[in-house]
C-alpha cells in the first residue's frame, strides 16, 4: 500500500516555486527517490527541476515504481493555504488524479488528473551534461539586494568573473561612453561572498530581472549558489530550505540582445 505524508510547508514550497513560473499545470513524478518535478516557463527561458527525497517527507512508503499525477497548481496552492494550521497532510494517489487528506478534523479535496497542454519530464540533455567552471556561494538576501539595485536603471543584471577571484554585478547602458549607473565587486575576502570559484574568465553575463526575480520569488534557503560561464543558462541551486535530501535547480538562459538603453 502506498503511505505518503509531507508537512503542508514543503508542499507549499513546492508549489509556490512553480506557481512563481506562472506554469497552471505541474507533473508530480513519485518514485523510489522521492517526488520529481521538473518544468520550463512559456518562454522557455527558466526551468526549475526539484527533487524532495523520501527522507524529507513525515512517511514514504510502498513506492516500488514511477507513478506520475498532473494536478492544478491554483488549486493545490488553494487548498494547502487555507489548510496550513495542519502540520501534515496525507497524499493518496489514485488513477485519475491525487486526494489531500487532513486529520483533526478529517477532511478531503480531490485534484482531478490533468497535465496541461505540455508535460515537462525531465531537465534536457544539453543541461544535464554543462560542466560549470565558475560559482559563487552567497546570502540569497545579498543577491536580492543586487538584483533590485540593477532594477532601479533597466530590465537586465549583468556578471563579469575574473580568474584572479573576482566578480562583478551591474547594469549596462547601450552606450559605451556612459559611465555605469550600478556596479558592486566581491573578491574571495568580501564578507558578503560565502564561497568564490572562478577558473575562467566571463564577461558580459546578462540575465533578465524579471527571472530573477522570479527564482528569487520560489526560492527557501537563506543562501544562493549561481554556476556561471559563458552562453550558457546559469544554474542557481536551492537546497529547498536545508532540508538534507532534497534540492532544486533554476536554469535561467542568458539575454542575448543589446544592454538597455539609457532612460531620458
Amino acid at each position: 500500500m502506498i503511505e505518503i505524508t509531507s508537512n503542508i510547508k514543503t508542499l507549499l514550497d513546492v508549489f509556490n516555486a512553480y506557481d512563481a513560473l506562472k506554469n497552471q499545470y505541474l507533473s508530480l513524478r513519485f518514485d523510489t527517490d522521492g517526488l520529481h518535478c521538473v518544468h520550463i516557463d512559456d518562454g522557455r527561458i527558466c526551468l526549475l527541476s526539484l527533487l524532495i527525497g523520501k527522507k524529507d517527507f513525515v512517511k514514504y512508503e510502498g513506492i516500488d515504481k514511477l507513478i506520475k499525477r498532473g494536478v492544478n497548481i491554483v488549486d493545490a496552492l488553494k487548498i494547502l493555504k487555507n489548510n496550513d494550521f495542519h502540520e501534515t497532510v496525507d497524499i493518496v494517489l489514485e488513477e485519475k488524479g491525487v486526494w489531500f487528506k487532513f486529520h483533526d478534523p478529517e477532511k478531503k479535496f480531490w485534484l482531478e488528473n490533468n497535465f496541461g497542454s505540455e508535460d515537462t519530464n525531465t531537465i534536457p540533455d544539453d543541461l544535464e551534461v554543462i560542466k560549470y567552471p565558475n560559482s559563487v556561494t552567497m546570502e540569497t538576501l545579498e543577491f536580492a539586494n543586487i538584483v533590485n539595485n540593477a532594477k532601479i536603471y533597466g530590465e537586465t543584471l549583468s556578471i563579469d568573473l575574473d580568474k584572479t577571484g573576482r566578480i562583478r554585478f551591474y547594469h549596462k547602458w547601450n552606450d559605451e561612453n556612459v559611465e555605469e549607473p550600478f556596479s558592486v565587486e566581491y573578491d574571495t575576502k568580501s564578507k558578503e561572498i560565502e564561497k568564490l570559484l572562478v577558473t575562467e574568465d566571463c564577461t558580459y553575463l546578462t540575465f533578465a530581472t524579471m527571472y530573477l526575480d522570479i527564482i528569487l520569488k520560489g526560492f527557501t534557503s537563506s543562501k544562493i549558489i549561481l554556476f556561471l560561464t559563458d552562453n550558457t543558462p546559469m544554474k542557481v541551486s536551492d537546497h529547498l530550505g536545508n532540508r538534507m535530501a532534497s534540492q532544486a535547480h533554476w536554469f535561467l538562459a542568458p539575454r542575448i540582445d543589446e544592454p538597455d538603453e539609457e532612460d531620458d
